[in-house]
């Protein structure tokens, strides 16, 4: 069947003439046609003919019906009462979770996306200018130069030695203080040093040298600890009552004497520190950290925490005591050394090499 809608059923009958003036009231008269070529009289106006359903084409109330529009192809009209936005918030949520299974996010990250369609146009805005500044804030905590810079192995060797050195010098003032620490103290050392490794363009860059500095703090934390162990072993065992006999054996049974515990120190940095020998003045000063050593232990704390920050203290303490007279300073290290002996074992010391002045002096 044809979908054209014939001519017909849209023009009208030809208008009829009204009688008395002169013109025929019927159809026009043969010799004056004036129909054009579709049988229609010329100047006539379309008029919707009037016909009822059984006149019209199946085709076309079919076309017409509510279910499909017009015949002009209007849409058709909704069918429901549902709310828009809420259909197209649920489209969303189906979209968001299609988008989550092809990308293969975790199920935490689904159900975000899942939240983030259900905000409003502005929330989302927020929600992303958040995400963004917290991205920046990221990237801006990443160092790539750490990633490519390797410290030359000639200034290696020379932070090896130094901070092995700045906690077995005599002279030590502190060991774990960040302002006058050894940090500080062998950094400063490689700057008035050049020739070690440590040009001034590498201080002035600002990634190098703090991971230079980072090398120290780390090596320095390694050689404490190192230090620490090695006195925690030297302790030995409280005699009972019955064991002392008095004829001047030492207070604990086991143990090692002072020289030998320094020995021990010193071979842990043989061979980034050869010329480091034990001396009267490293024995009086491993005797002050084993006397701080024993009282942690005394109190309770056999792994003695925060040994060395009681260790600073005390020396903070002698230096106010002494006003920081070398002679004082000397008589309460030498008593150290005393009760060391008497608690530990007697040892000659009479063959100690001399001290040396310290390479960071």
């Amino acid at each position: 069947m044809s979908s054209t809608i014939p001519a017909h059923w849209l023009l009208a009958s030809p208008p009829r003439t009204p009688a008395g003036n002169g013109a025929p009231a019927g159809p026009a008269a043969a010799g004056n046609d004036t129909t054009t070529g579709n049988g229609a009289p010329a100047g006539s106006v379309l008029q919707p003919p009037n016909m009822d359903d059984s006149n019209i084409d199946p085709l076309l109330l079919q076309m017409s019906s509510p279910s499909t529009g017009d015949v002009f192809g209007s849409s058709p009209a909704p069918t429901t009462n549902q709310n828009p936005r809420k259909r197209a918030a649920e489209d969303s949520v189906q979209y968001a979770q299609h988008v989550a299974r092809k990308l293969r996010l975790s199920a935490n990250d689904a159900e975000t996306l899942k939240e983030f369609t259900q905000l409003t146009g502005a929330q989302q805005s927020i929600w992303l200018a958040a995400k963004m500044i917290e991205n920046q804030n990221r990237l801006e905590a990443l160092v790539p130069a750490e990633a490519v810079y390797h410290i030359p192995t000639s200034l290696e060797g020379h932070i090896n030695k130094a901070t092995f050195v700045a906690l077995v010098d005599h002279t030590t003032s502190s060991y774990v203080a960040k302002g006058h620490g050894p940090t500080i103290r062998v950094i400063n050392y490689l700057l008035r040093n050049p020739s070690r490794g440590l040009t001034a363009e590498m201080r002035d860059d600002q990634a190098q040298f703090k991971i230079i500095k980072r090398r120290v703090r780390d090596k320095l934390t390694h050689n404490r600890n190192q230090i620490k162990c090695a006195i925690e072993g030297s302790m030995g065992e409280e005699r009972e009552p019955d064991e002392v006999t008095g004829t001047g054996e030492p207070i604990r049974k086991d143990a090692l004497d002072i020289v030998t515990l320094c020995q021990r120190i010193v071979a842990l940095g043989a061979k980034v520190a050869p010329d480091v020998k034990v001396s009267t003045e490293m024995v009086a000063r491993v005797a002050y950290l084993r006397y701080h050593f024993q009282v942690k232990v005394d109190a309770g704390s056999p792994k003695a925490p925060n040994f060395w920050r009681a260790v600073d203290e005390g020396l903070t303490e002698v230096r106010t005591l002494t006003l920081g007279d070398p002679e004082a300073l000397s008589r309460i290290f030498a008593r150290s050394l005393r009760d060391d002996l008497a608690r530990y074992g007697h040892v000659d010391m009479e063959e100690l090499t001399p001290v040396t002045p310290s390479i960071l002096a």
